[in-house]
């Protein structure tokens, strides 16, 4: 964490790349138990209409938590994290996680904060977009 994370609405947070391949996915659904064949087997995506396999949305939600926890430090507390799902994420397709202050509010010894956050593929295309809420100490 930065000393100087962003704080004011339009900061921009990092961008980080991230890439999900096929030995991740196996491990995570073994920690998950989604054991659904989409996230793991190619020809099976396919047969269902998707263009590979696509990475379970479980993991897109702890790259979104990963962005703000690596942003602004333990001491942040999550109090919000929900998400829309627009277009999957294919297996080995590198996808960009960063997002931006909506809104900071002080609330006596604390400042929480309103995120925007997205998913972009490498053309920029949105992939998922979420709103997380946290609480920070007031400096």
């Amino acid at each position: 964490m930065s000393p100087d994370y962003p704080l004011q609405p339009g900061a921009p947070l990092p961008t980080v790349p991230h890439r999900c391949d096929l030995v991740q996915a196996v491990r995570l659904a073994g920690a998950t138990e989604n054991y659904h064949r989409i996230h793991f087997d190619a020809a099976h995506a396919r047969a269902t209409g998707l263009p590979a396999a696509v990475v379970d949305s479980a993991l897109l939600m702890a790259w979104f938590e990963a962005l703000v926890e690596d942003t602004y430090g333990s001491t942040a507390r999550l109090l919000q994290l929900q998400a829309r799902f627009r277009r999957p994420v294919l297996l080995d397709e590198e996808v960009y996680c960063g997002g931006t202050v909506e809104q900071a509010v002080g609330i006596g010894a604390h400042l929480r904060l309103t995120l925007r956050l997205s998913l972009r593929d490498a053309q920029g295309g949105t992939r998922a977009e979420a709103t997380a809420a946290i609480e920070l100490p007031a400096r």
